[in-house]
């Protein structure tokens, strides 16, 4: 099984691994109702910035 991707983006897994994938394609697929092969992978440093 392929690593999962450890830069912060998303991504599609396909036969030969991960695959990034632009932002603005991404978040165009997912608001048409698709999507459900992405992963949108975050790091610790963004997981810890306040929101407020």
């Amino acid at each position: 099984m392929a690593e999962a991707p450890r830069e912060p983006g998303w991504y599609r897994l396909t036969e030969t691994g991960w695959v990034p994938v632009d932002a603005t394609v991404a978040e165009a697929e997912i608001g048409a109702g698709g999507g459900w092969d992405l992963m949108h992978v975050k790091t610790a440093a963004m997981a810890e910035t306040p929101l407020f």
